[in-house]
């Protein structure tokens, strides 16, 4: 598949950016770094997995729930899903002062949306109800699994999402490739390597890999470390890898150094984000560094 990249003449220009890039309990606890997750902005804004620091890093940023489109949340664990309401809440209260209804989707795992086996969801029914207009099933509400692929459409604006199978302890969790203003992104969310990974992200322009540790994963199962993530991208080759989601192992490495590490093991650009950073999609220009 060829990888070319090119802006629509009626979009601003796309980007990434990161509003925090840590994760895992401890580093999360200690807020080492934001949990916020990443924005991919351009005709359409989506937000994924917004963890403690979503809104107010994020507002910090300049990245105001208020223009989103859609909320993508790729499991349940509470850094990935925790200022989902908040987020919510700021949308509901723009709507008010406007006037008008929601349009923003909110994108989730089953455990998320549905619940678990003791029907504990990440994202309440009293949110999810005040996002879909009185209805979770209305289309606004969009539960997802491996597989699943969808087509999100605003003013004109799509975005095709196929979710990608990962392998971690919440089974209902998904990553994604996302198609949007003519670049290929892929998020490899929580996930352990497993045969079958590397061609899920086939043809991605830019491949975000949630990299927890440095090590060999020191008996930690469900997660990239920088040595299956070295070898995944040797597989996928994108143009550009960037790694984030760091445990505090990983913030104790040196992010910077594991991802030259994985740059030499893999023959793959890749980068380390880090809170704010901000990448140029037409020009795959790194800012905030």
């Amino acid at each position: 598949m060829t990888k070319s990249i090119f802006l629509l003449d009626k979009m601003a220009q796309p980007n990434l950016v990161f509003i925090g890039t840590s994760g895992g309990g401890e580093a999360m606890l200690r807020q080492l770094r934001s949990t916020g997750g990443f924005r991919i902005n351009g005709s359409l804004n989506i937000h994924v997995d917004p963890g403690p620091g979503a809104l107010s890093t994020g507002r910090r940023l300049s990245q105001n729930p208020e223009d989103l489109n859609a909320i993508v949340i790729t499991h349940k664990h509470i850094d990935h899903c925790h200022d989902a309401p908040l987020l919510i809440e700021a949308i509901m209260h723009s709507c008010s002062q406007e006037g008008k209804k929601p349009e923003c989707c909110l994108i989730g795992s089953e455990t998320v949306l549905y619940g678990d086996e003791n029907k504990d969801r990440g994202i309440s029914l009293f949110d999810q109800k005040r996002l879909g207009n009185g209805n979770i099933r209305n289309g606004n509400i969009i539960v997802s699994y491996s597989g699943k692929a969808l087509a999100l459409s605003s003013n004109g604006s799509q975005a095709s999402i196929i979710c990608t199978k990962t392998s971690h302890r919440d089974k209902t969790g998904f990553g994604f490739t996302m198609e949007l203003d003519g670049i290929k992104t892929g998020y490899t969310s929580d996930t352990e390597y497993f045969d079958g990974l590397p061609a899920l992200f086939e043809g991605c322009n830019i491949l975000i890999a949630n990299n927890i540790r440095p090590d060999n994963g020191g008996g930690l199962s469900g997660h990239l470390y920088s040595e299956t993530t070295a070898r995944l991208l040797s597989e996928v080759k994108p143009l550009l890898a960037i790694i984030t989601h760091f445990g505090v192992t990983m913030l104790d490495a040196g992010p910077e150094n594991e991802a030259k590490r994985i740059s030499d093991k893999s023959g793959v650009q890749t980068v380390a984000a880090c809170d704010g950073m901000s990448v140029d999609l037409l020009n795959l220009k790194i800012n905030g560094r």
